[in-house]
This record gives C-alpha cells, structure tokens and sequence, in this order.
C-alpha cells in the first residue's frame, strides 16, 4: 500500500482499490466464482487477505482492469444514528 502523497486527478489503473464507490458490472459478478468476498489466513493463522483484496485479486485473474477515478472521494464507513 503506498498512498498517493502528490496532487493526483484523472482516472488511473490500479493494482486494486476500497468498495466503497466501485462500480462493478454485473458481467463480473457473474463470471466470477463465488465467494466473491472472504478473509483468507496464512497457515500459521495470520490475515493474509482482506475481502476487498481476495476480491480484486481475483477480479484481475479473469484479465479485467481496475480503475481508479481520482476526482471523486466516497467515505469508508459513515455511522448516523436515527
């Protein structure tokens, strides 16, 4: 992981990138195998991958391209009480 430390714009590939803003086609989602999201460990117990990384990782298996769109920012988690 190595944050962008420079003034970025535009759209870019990327290796992979957080869920929250993607927009996935559905094509994928159905060509792909199922689980699409899991934590994998290592053998001794360790997290090895998160589920937006197993998914990505995978993603890029079947030849798609990851883009990035670095005009436009989602937040991760936004918590509202009602």
């Amino acid at each position: 992981y190595f944050p962008l430390s420079y003034q970025a714009e535009g759209i870019y590939e990327a290796a992979m990138c957080g869920m929250s803003g993607s927009l996935i086609p559905r094509s994928v989602f159905e060509e792909l195998q199922q689980p699409w999201f899991k934590m994998t460990h290592t053998a001794e117990g360790l997290l090895d991958k998160t589920e937006d990384v197993f998914f990505w990782h995978r993603v890029r298996e079947l030849g798609y391209t990851i883009e990035a769109h670095l005009d436009l920012t989602a937040n991760h988690i936004k918590w509202q009480f009602l």
